[in-house]
């Protein structure tokens, strides 16, 4: 199911390259080499084609989309050991319709704010800036919220409430996943500003 999503996605995204690349900045690009993400190879991407601001910016997008496929995994191994001992079973369906719609989101995103710097296109740009702002939103949420699949800081005294190395475990990951989520939100959001300042296209300044 999740394969068939993200070749949906790809299958949006690609058509992107098709209808978008009317502008000549970096126009070195071969944007139908599809190399991403690995194994899909759904669009095209590779950070060495950048310098500056730009790729500096590129890639903080870039590691905030690893940060989320990262705890989005995570949360999926964390929620079966926990359906299994202390929290409901039911979780489990959660954890995987949160992994589906977070990558779907979160590689939408990525390529919006990408394509848009990479093309200097202000629509794309505009995209990404509304995807970005709900996903960090979301990351808040999920790193406080104590309920379904999200292991927020609220349900470490629930977890301690509970006996066994299930739930040691569980509090371990609460800590983790909510640390992840929370940095991931900063980045974000800086990113937001550089992209709402454009600062990518200022190449007398340095915010790497």
């Amino acid at each position: 199911m999740a394969s068939l999503a993200m070749k949906a996605i790809g299958s949006k995204l690609s058509s992107n390259f098709s209808t978008s690349t009317i502008s000549e900045h970096n126009s070195h690009i071969d944007w139908h080499d599809y190399n991403f993400p690995p194994c899909l190879k759904l669009i095209h991407f590779r950070l060495s084609d950048f310098q500056g601001n730009e790729k500096a910016l590129i890639k903080k997008i870039y590691v905030s989309w690893i940060l989320l496929t990262i705890v989005l995994s995570i949360n999926i191994i964390s929620t079966i050991v926990l359906s299994a001992t202390v929290l409901p079973g039911i979780d489990i369906l959660f954890t995987f319709l949160n992994f589906i719609i977070g990558m779907v989101l979160g590689t939408f995103t990525f390529f919006w704010g990408y394509y848009g710097i990479a093309k200097k296109d202000s629509s794309h740009l505009r995209k990404f800036k509304i995807g970005a702002v709900i996903l960090v939103i979301l990351y808040i949420l999920a790193s406080c919220l104590p309920f379904g699949a999200f292991n927020g800081w609220a349900r470490i005294p629930v977890l301690n409430d509970k006996s066994g190395g299930a739930a040691d475990f569980g509090v371990a990951m609460c800590i983790i996943e909510s640390l992840i989520y929370t940095v991931n939100a900063g980045l974000l959001a800086y990113c937001i500003y550089l992209v709402q300042t454009d600062a990518y296209d200022d190449q007398s300044r340095n915010f790497r």
